[in-house]
Order: C-alpha cells, then sequence, then structure tokens
C-alpha cells in the first residue's frame, strides 16, 4: 500500500502539487518490511539509490539567454511556470537589457515583486550573471547543483542551455490524463546498487531527506516484490554492482475513497 507522509500531505493540502514538491527526488530501495508510516525512521539496509541515469555526481543546470536589442520591446522569460517581463527603454541598449533582466529575476526569487503570484516557486532558486559587454546576455544557473529548473523565452530572446540537470526525478505535469501523472519519457530511473540483499520496500524521497522521524518531509512509500506490491520487480535478489532501473512510474488520484 502507498503511504504518503505528512510532509507530503501538508503540503499537498497548501499551495504545491506533487509533480513540484517530489521534483529532483530520488527512490531509495531497502531491505525488510516497511516502516508502518513513512513519518518513521526507515529500517533495513539501503541496497540502491534510484537517480536520473544512474547520476551519482550532482550538475548544475545552467542556461545562457540573449537578446535582440529593440526599443521598447518586452523581453519575456518564464522560469518554473512564472513569467517575468522586462520592458526595454526607447532607446535600449544590451547593457540595460540584461542588467534588468537580472534585477527582475533577482527580486522575483528574493522578497517578490507586485504582480508577480507562486514567487515560492523562484525564491532563492537561481543564481543570475550579467554577461554585460553590451550583449544583452545572462546566465542562470541552479543555486543547488542537482536541482532541475524549467525556462522558456519569449519573442527577442534566445535561449541557449549549457548544461542540464542529471540527478534527480521528475514527474511529467503535462502528461496528466484522468488522474494519472508518468514519469517524464526523457528520463532514465535507475541505480548501482550498493549493496547485496532482498528488497523490501521503497521510498520516494527528497535528496537530502536523512530518512529519520519526520512530520515534515516529504515521502511516499511502498512495498517491492515480483507481483502484487507497490514496485513490481522481476527478481526482489538484488546484487551488489547491478544496475535496478525502474521502467514505469505513475501517480494516481482517485475520483473517490470510502
Amino acid at each position: 500500500m502507498i503511504i504518503f507522509s505528512t510532509g507530503l500531505r501538508n503540503k499537498m493540502l497548501g499551495v504545491d502539487s506533487l509533480a513540484s514538491i517530489m521534483a529532483d527526488g530520488v527512490i531509495k530501495i531497502y531491505t525488510g518490511s516497511a516502516p508502518a508510516s513513512s513519518d518513521d525512521a526507515v529500517t533495513g539496509q539501503e541496497l540502491v539509490t534510484i537517480t536520473k541515469g544512474s547520476a551519482t555526481v550532482k550538475v548544475a543546470k545552467k542556461v545562457t539567454i540573449t537578446a535582440t536589442i529593440s526599443n521598447s520591446a518586452d523581453y519575456a522569460v518564464t522560469l518554473n511556470g512564472v513569467t517575468l517581463t522586462y520592458t526595454s527603454s526607447a532607446s535600449a541598449t544590451g547593457d540595460e537589457i540584461s542588467a534588468g533582466l537580472k534585477a527582475l529575476i533577482d527580486d522575483a526569487q528574493g522578497n517578490g515583486i507586485s504582480g508577480v503570484i507562486n514567487y515560492d516557486k523562484l525564491y532563492g532558486r537561481f543564481i543570475v550573471t550579467d554577461v554585460g559587454s553590451s550583449s544583452g546576455q545572462i546566465t542562470i544557473e541552479a543555486a543547488t547543483a542537482g536541482v532541475d529548473f524549467d525556462v522558456s523565452v519569449g519573442s527577442n530572446l534566445a535561449l541557449v542551455t549549457n548544461t542540464e540537470s542529471a540527478y534527480g526525478l521528475h514527474f511529467d505535469a503535462d502528461s496528466i490524463a484522468s488522474g494519472v501523472m508518468t514519469k517524464k519519457a526523457n528520463e532514465v530511473w535507475s541505480g548501482v546498487c550498493g549493496a547485496s540483499g532482498t528488497a523490501g520496500y521503497f521510498r520516494f524521497v527528497l535528496d537530502d531527506d536523512d530518512g529519520l522521524s519526520s512530520t515534515t518531509e516529504p515521502r511516499i512509500q511502498g512495498t517491492v516484490g515480483t507481483a502484487n506490491t507497490d514496485m513490481v520487480v522481476t527478481s526482489t535478489n538484488f546484487a551488489a554492482g547491478a544496475t535496478q532501473t525502474v521502467d514505469v512510474g505513475t501517480a494516481t488520484m482517485p475520483a473517490s475513497r470510502s
């Protein structure tokens, strides 16, 4: 039976979705029987941590945005679903546009700015650099290595991705249909076993979860087995050095529950 932690349920009752709360999370698989509650400390031995493509090193995502200089033009950058727009002056320069975009994003991820909602999706998440040299160019980098972010730009701007985050896992919020959400299709969820043993249960957690008893950590816990379990595997006998892959990952919200 899938068990949501108190921390996850509380966050979902607030302003966040399951996809955003668990973004950049990992799946840890343990031996033995699952604790009665996902709020409880983990038991058993950790066999493997499932990440994006078996990654063990966290990489900070970084993008470069370059402006085409136009007078009195709008320059829109959308970060994690929040659109921020800078309007250039009647005598625009590259330095003005890059400085304006940097200030706008820095303000939005700091104390918030008038008219911007959900800035919690931006708060403290980015390092923005004004490249300067009249280029109208900025770089945006994840403040925390391994934490991904969504970014797109409007007209008058060009986007280049320098490095991709290659660690945490993501559900595809755009794939939701009939109350079912799937893992991102372009992500390989896998990990190399650090120990041998018989898999008994898993936890989908954020990477910095220490596994101790907590009513604030968002967690999803379920059983592991070869049939009639929350995670179905070919064999529960995991061997050190072997790669385990999660081919299918779905989250379902039932229409009703008795």
